[in-house]
């Protein structure tokens, strides 16, 4: 999930600002052990290793129907040697097929749109935020179209004491409503890696 998410955000540029806001996963601090996340959140529904531990931490803790906002997600926790790298849901949302293969995003849509303003109200406005209104009637096969190609989507909150939340709309064969708890270890390294992006272009 994590490796999924520093792609999309490789793609976009970062505004440097911040919003005043305490920052954590669902309480939990970032120097959270495996064993204190365990203790606060229950035994996971799956634990997962991974082999590429610097970039994407040692272990992942997956939590199945969590309720988020009034959504049910997948929750993932992502750990590292220091603690928590990240914590991700990803919803759990309808998306019928239209026609001619494609689907509809219309409960994706509203998600966003209704997760923009509750996070707006928790921490204030976004320092980046990809508008768009919400799908009231059913979606034409060319305003499907368009919003495929104009995928992802993403509005982003950037903390003073580090760290960020993404809020991703993206279609990769299906539709994805992500929001993503970054670290602020973990910010930082995606930060540089967006900076040195953006450099090799320039030298082009």
């Amino acid at each position: 999930m994590l490796r999924n998410i520093i792609i999309i955000f490789l793609n976009l540029i970062v505004i440097d600002s911040a919003i005043a806001q305490d920052f954590t996963f669902r309480g939990l601090l970032w120097n959270s052990s495996e064993s204190q996340i365990i203790e606060k959140e229950g035994s996971p529904s799956k634990r997962t290793t991974s082999d590429q531990k610097q970039m994407f931490g040692e272990v992942t803790l997956s939590y199945e129907s969590i309720n988020v906002a009034g959504y049910d997600a997948i929750m993932e926790i992502e750990i590292g040697k220091a603690g928590i790298i990240a914590g991700t849901y990803s919803f759990s949302l309808n998306q019928e097929e239209f026609t001619f293969g494609l689907l509809n995003p219309q409960e994706h849509v509203n998600a966003y749109v209704d997760l923009i303003q509750k996070l707006t109200s928790l921490y204030g406005t976004p320092i980046e935020s990809n508008s768009i209104d919400k799908l009231n009637e059913r979606p034409s096969m060319l305003s499907i179209q368009n919003l495929q190609n104009s995928a992802p989507l993403k509005s982003v909150w950037e903390f003073k004491e580090g760290g960020a939340i993404y809020l991703v709309l993206s279609f990769n064969q299906k539709w994805n409503l992500i929001l993503a708890y970054i670290s602020p270890t973990q910010y930082d390294i995606i930060k540089k890696m967006q900076e040195a992006q953006a450099n090799n272009k320039d030298g082009l």
